[in-house]
C-alpha cells in the first residue's frame, strides 16, 4: 500500500512538473498558420486568431474571429475576445478527462441573406470540399472512440450578444446578455444545459415583448453496445417571460431525426403573461392558459411529424367567463383541428383599455409592414396552412360594448383548402337581430371574401352610436336591409378601396337629427308671394319620416341609393338618389313632394298628373354636420311662367276665339 501511494505521488508530481513546464516548453503561436489552414479547409469562410497560449493543461486564446465568405453583405459570424480551455488534472489520472471551454462576450451574427441561406448554414463545407483521405477514413469508423465515450467537457459562454438580420427585409433583432451553460457533455450520462436572454422586439417604434429567455434541462446522448450513435433523450423546459413550457422525449434516430416528444404548459396565470407583452399590459384580463400535446415523427420531414393537442383559454375579468379550446391532431400536412369559443358574458368594456392603444396598435403597425411583403403569400405556400382542415362553433350569451348589450351570439365555421366559411351567424342586438354567411379565402392573390347579410328590426340610433359616440341621435329609425358582399384585402382601407354589394334598404320612423324638411320648406314659402294663402302654413310638419326604402349600391368607398324614396307625412314624400361614404360624407340630392291642394291654386299647374309638387333639394355635409338646402324659387318661376302662359292663352281664345301655342321668350 505504501508503494502505491509513492508512486500516485511520483505521478502527480511529475504531472504538476509537466504542467508547469509546458508554457515554456511549447509555444502554440508557431502553430497558428497550420491550425488556420486545418479549420479553413472544412468551412466556407476564414478563421482567425490573434495568440495562442498554453496555461497548465489549458489553451487561452485572443481574438478569435470566423467569417463566412458566402454570398452575404455582413461577412461576420462569430467574434470572441478571449477563449479558455482548461482540462481537469486530476480526471486524468481515472481515465475520465473534465475540460472547459469558455468564452467571454462573444459575439453572434445570424445573416439570411437575399436568396433566403442562413450563414451558419452554409458555413460547413461538404464532404467533397474536404481531402478525400480524410473523407475515406470518417467513413470506415463509425464508431465513437472509447477515449471520447469517457470525457466529459462543458461549455460556457458569458453575457453574449446575438444579432439576427435579414438582407432580404431588412428586419433585425438583438439579444443581450445571453448565458450558455452546458455541464458535463457526454455519452451515455445526462447533459446539464441553461440558456438564458434578455430580448426585446419591437415592430416600428412599439414594443412587442420585452423579458427574459430560458431554456434548461438534461439532455442525454445515447450509444449502443458497439459505440455507435443511437438517440438523445431530452427532459427541458423553457419559458418567454411568465410563459413556460416543458418537452419530454426522445430523438431515437440520428438520421432521420425520429422524434417522440410529449410538449406541455402548467395551468398559466395570464395576467402574469400579458405583463410580458407590453401590448396587452393595459387589458384587465386574468384567467388561466395550458396546453399538452405530443409530436411522433421525422424532423427531417416536419411536415409529416403527427401531432396531437389541446389548448384551453379561460378568461376571467368582472362579468366575462370566456372560454377558448382548440383540439389539433393528424399528421401536420393535413392537420385536422376544431375549436369552440363559449361564454355566458364577454364584458369588453371591463377587458380593453379606455385608450385605443396596446395590441390593436401593435398589430395594426406589424400588419401595415407586413403588408408590404404581402404576409398572406408565406401563409398561401405553407404546406402547414395548406393542409389545414377543421370546424369550429362560437355561443356567447352577451357580449357588453361601450355599454351596449350584444346577444346569443352563435356560429359555425369550417376551414378547408384555405377557405374559412361561415354559416348560421347570427346575433341579436339593438332590438332587432342580424345574421350572415359566407366564405373568406386567402389561396387568392389577394385574401377575398363574400358574405350574404340580414338585418331585421335593428334601431339605427344605438347601432350608430356603438360606432362612434358623435353618432348619438344623428339618425334614429328601425333598420331592415338584405344585402350581398364581396371584397379583397383586410385592411379598411382595403375595405373602402375593394368592398362591393347590392342589395335593398328598409329604414320605418327615420328622423334625422336637425333636418325638417316640411319646416326648412315652409320658411323657403313664406318668403315668396306666390305661395301664399297656401294649407302648409297651417299644418304642423314633424321631423320624422314614415319609411325610406330604396335599393343600396357598395362600391368605391361609397354607400350610394340610386332610387330612395321617402314618405313623411300622409301625402308628403320625397325621391332621392346619391350616397354617404365611409368616410361619413353626405351628397344626396332629389325633390320634395307636397300635394298641390295643400298649395295655392296658382300652383296646380305644375303638379304632375298623380297631383304632385316636387320641390327639388340638396343634402350635403359630413356627419354630424349637413346641409339641407330646398329651390322652392326654381318652382315658383315654373308657377308663374305656367300661369302667365295660361292666361295669355285665355285672352287670345277671347279675341280671335282659337286656342293657340303660346311660348314666352323667358
Amino acid at each position: 500500500m505504501k508503494k502505491v501511494l509513492i508512486g500516485v505521488s511520483a505521478v502527480l508530481v511529475l504531472l504538476v512538473i509537466v504542467v508547469i513546464s509546458l508554457p515554456f516548453l511549447l509555444d502554440l503561436n508557431k502553430y497558428k498558420g497550420q491550425i488556420k489552414q486545418e479549420v479553413e479547409k472544412r468551412i466556407h469562410g476564414t478563421f482567425d486568431v490573434e495568440s495562442l497560449a498554453i496555461k497548465g493543461l489549458g489553451v487561452n486564446v485572443k481574438n478569435l474571429v470566423i467569417t463566412s465568405t458566402g454570398e452575404f453583405k455582413n461577412k461576420k459570424l462569430l467574434s470572441v475576445g478571449e477563449a479558455k480551455i482548461k482540462i481537469s488534472v486530476l480526471s486524468l489520472l481515472t481515465a475520465n478527462p473534465k475540460a472547459t471551454v469558455l468564452l467571454k462576450k462573444p459575439q453572434i451574427y445570424l445573416v439570411k441573406n437575399e436568396a433566403g441561406e442562413l450563414n451558419v448554414t452554409t458555413l460547413p463545407k461538404k464532404g467533397g470540399d474536404v481531402p478525400a483521405q480524410e473523407v475515406k477514413e470518417k467513413k470506415t469508423s463509425s464508431k465513437l472512440p472509447a477515449l471520447l465515450l469517457g470525457v466529459k467537457l462543458s461549455f460556457l459562454a458569458e453575457n453574449a450578444s446575438l444579432q439576427y438580420s435579414d438582407e432580404k427585409t431588412q428586419a433585425k433583432t438583438e439579444v443581450q446578455d445571453l448565458n450558455i451553460s452546458l455541464k458535463n457533455i457526454s455519452f451515455n450520462s445526462p447533459i446539464d444545459f441553461n440558456v438564458s436572454a434578455l430580448l426585446t422586439s419591437r415592430a416600428g417604434k412599439t414594443s412587442f415583448f420585452e423579458g427574459r429567455l430560458s431554456f434548461n434541462g438534461k439532455a442525454k446522448v445515447v450509444t449502443d453496445s458497439s459505440r455507435k450513435l443511437k438517440g438523445i433523450d431530452l427532459d427541458a423546459k423553457a419559458s418567454v417571460g411568465d410563459f413556460a413550457l416543458s418537452a419530454k422525449g426522445k430523438i431515437s434516430d440520428i438520421n432521420t431525426l425520429q422524434t417522440d416528444f410529449v410538449i406541455s404548459t402548467p395551468s398559466l396565470s395570464v395576467s402574469k403573461i400579458k405583463n410580458s407583452f407590453a401590448p396587452f399590459k393595459n387589458y384587465n384580463i386574468d384567467g388561466t392558459f395550458s396546453m399538452n400535446g405530443d409530436v411522433k415523427g421525422s424532423l427531417k420531414n416536419f411536415d409529416q411529424c403527427l401531432v396531437n393537442a389541446k389548448v384551453n383559454l379561460k378568461l376571467t375579468s368582472g362579468q366575462t367567463d370566456l372560454e377558448f379550446k382548440v383540439s389539433l391532431s393528424e399528421a401536420l400536412s393535413h392537420l385536422k383541428g376544431s375549436f369552440l369559443v363559449e361564454a355566458s358574458t364577454l364584458n369588453l368594456d371591463e377587458i380593453l383599455p379606455a385608450k385605443k392603444a396596446g395590441a390593436l396598435k401593435f398589430f395594426a403597425q406589424a400588419y401595415a409592414e407586413e403588408s408590404k411583403k404581402n404576409p398572406f403569400e408565406a401563409i398561401k405556400n405553407n404546406p402547414l396552412f395548406k393542409g389545414l382542415s377543421g370546424s369550429g362553433k362560437l355561443d356567447i350569451k352577451k357580449i357588453i360594448f361601450r355599454k351596449s348589450e350584444l346577444t346569443n351570439l352563435s356560429g359555425d365555421f369550417d376551414l378547408k383548402n384555405l377557405q374559412f366559411s361561415i354559416s348560421k351567424l347570427g346575433l341579436k342586438a339593438f332590438k332587432g337581430e342580424l345574421s350572415a354567411k359566407g366564405n373568406f379565402r386567402i389561396d387568392t392573390p389577394r385574401p377575398q371574401y363574400r358574405l350574404t347579410t340580414v338585418v331585421q328590426n335593428v334601431q339605427t340610433n344605438p347601432m350608430l352610436t356603438m360606432g362612434s359616440p358623435v353618432l348619438k341621435d344623428v339618425f334614429i329609425g328601425t333598420l331592415n336591409a338584405n344585402m350581398d358582399l364581396q371584397g379583397e384585402g383586410a385592411t379598411f382601407e382595403d375595405v373602402k378601396k375593394y368592398l362591393t354589394g347590392n342589395g335593398k334598404v328598409d329604414i320605418k320612423d327615420a328622423e334625422l337629427k336637425g333636418l325638417n324638411m316640411g319646416e326648412a320648406l315652409k320658411q323657403k314659402l313664406q318668403v315668396i308671394s306666390i305661395f301664399s294663402g297656401s294649407d302648409i302654413f297651417n299644418e304642423n310638419l314633424e321631423s320624422k319620416i314614415n319609411f325610406i326604402r330604396a335599393s343600396l349600391v357598395i362600391k368605391n368607398g361609397k354607400l350610394t341609393t340610386p332610387d330612395a324614396l321617402l314618405d313623411a307625412m300622409p301625402g308628403y314624400s320625397a325621391k332621392m338618389k346619391g350616397y354617404a361614404s365611409f368616410d361619413k360624407e353626405i351628397n344626396y340630392d332629389g325633390s320634395l313632394l307636397l300635394p298641390a291642394k295643400k298649395l295655392s291654386r296658382s300652383l296646380a299647374s305644375v303638379a304632375d298628373d298623380k297631383g304632385m309638387v316636387a320641390f327639388p333639394f340638396t343634402l350635403t355635409g359630413v356627419l354630424p354636420k349637413f346641409s339641407f338646402n330646398v329651390d322652392a324659387d326654381k318652382v315658383a318661376q315654373m308657377a308663374v311662367k305656367a300661369t302667365f302662359k295660361s292666361k295669355m292663352g285665355e285672352k287670345i281664345k277671347e279675341k280671335i276665339g282659337i286656342d293657340l301655342p303660346v311660348e314666352l321668350p323667358f
